[in-house]
């Protein structure tokens, strides 16, 4: 059910297992070239790989169901990811290919690196 979404994501691979006579998932690679995961930019929600559906809104944290709805969906669903993705500001540029690259989401929540290597074994405390 994901290779369709995972697929979208990933244009080399599906690429590659267009041209290769043996990839079990050409008719994955071939299917909806819309579908996302709701995370992306250009993602639309009616394409997105799924959207909670809340039964009942407690007063308490959501005021409608649509409210409740859209709250799970930014703070545990793909919400969270579009709102991590879009907050990450580089840390650390390659300055050629092959160098190493840190991007990080505010209070380093989420984190994208290449070719970077952390000890983290006897990590500094913060103070904060």
């Amino acid at each position: 059910e994901h290779i369709p979404y995972f697929l979208h994501n990933n244009k080399r691979v599906t690429k590659l297992c267009l041209l290769d006579p043996l990839c079990p998932f050409k008719q994955e690679a071939l299917q909806n070239r819309s579908v996302c995961w709701g995370y992306e930019k250009n993602c639309d929600p009616k394409n997105g790989f799924s959207y909670p559906v809340c039964t009942k809104a407690d007063s308490g944290w959501a005021r409608s169901l649509d409210a409740a709805q859209e709250l799970f969906w930014k703070q545990a669903d793909f919400g969270y990811v579009k709102e991590q993705i879009s907050e990450l500001k580089t840390l650390c540029k390659a300055s050629k290919p092959g160098d190493s690259l840190l991007k990080c989401s505010s209070h380093t929540r989420f984190c994208r690196a290449k070719n970077l290597y952390l000890d983290l074994r006897n990590p500094r405390r913060s103070h904060e």
